[in-house]
């Protein structure tokens, strides 16, 4: 393995073995001062050096391509775990042009993903309440806050990313802050995806749930709607949890 994996791979391992995710689950895609955000610093800048040769058994574009052919090939989204610890989990996604992994979350997790080559489009939403479903309680509802939009893209490998600005190669996902979310990808795309903890699939711990967003002649408050059955960045929406798609 290469200096620049062996160094995120001890950044992480220190990180998420001595700090809980609710410490970690600060501050959005801006790094303050806190422990937490420093701990998220950190990891962002080696996640920032790291190439896809540095990435054990990924042998460059040949496997990064291989990798998006297999996805082309099922019609699925493909994923490949690369590293796995009781701390945290590291796996490579490969989705190719208009594939996309639709709403889902992270329970109690912290996520940092690393876009490695192509270009994908990002929507993430704040979870703030929980409302049981009287028409089907298997599939609750749940009342959202969505962020801005954001675009990943490979080619601002060797941009700066500004302090005050979110980082054009790597978005973090708190356990309070954009941890649902979407990815569509606009070109072939590779992500590189750290989730600490990992999950777990245990019922109310962190089992991965899926969702759809609602449209306002849905919502369980009827108040206020969008005419153009559109949520806006900053104003509040609902979403239904439903089983798991094909993807």
């Amino acid at each position: 393995a290469s200096a620049r994996w062996q160094e995120m791979v001890r950044v992480a391992r220190s990180a998420f073995a001595s700090t809980t995710t609710t410490t970690l689950g600060v501050a959005g895609d801006k790094v303050g001062g806190s422990a937490g955000q420093m701990v998220v610093s950190q990891l962002c800048q080696s996640l920032r050096l790291l190439t896809p040769l540095d990435i054990p058994f990924v042998d460059g574009r040949d496997v990064l391509h291989t990798g998006l052919q297999i996805a082309k090939n099922t019609g699925r989204v493909h994923a490949d775990l690369v590293t796995a610890t009781p701390y945290f989990h590291c796996t490579l996604f490969f989705l190719p042009k208009g594939f996309g992994i639709p709403l889902h979350d992270h329970p109690h997790m912290t996520v940092l993903t690393r876009i490695l080559a192509g270009t994908a489009q990002l929507r993430t939403y704040d979870k703030l309440t929980t409302k049981y479903n009287a028409h089907n309680p298997s599939q609750p509802l749940v009342q959202v806050r969505p962020n801005q939009d954001r675009i990943l893209a490979a080619q601002n490998q060797h941009t700066t990313a500004q302090q005050d600005a979110p980082d054009p190669l790597i978005a973090h996902l708190s356990p309070t802050h954009n941890n649902i979310h979407s990815i569509t990808a606009l070109q072939d795309t590779v992500l590189f995806d750290i989730l600490a903890p990992p999950y777990d699939n245990v019922p109310d711990s962190r089992s991965c749930h899926y969702y759809r967003l609602l449209q306002p002649h849905e919502h369980p408050n009827r108040t206020h709607r969008n005419t153009d059955n559109t949520t806006q960045t900053g104003s509040t929406g609902w979403m239904q949890e439903i089983t798991a798609p094909v993807f």
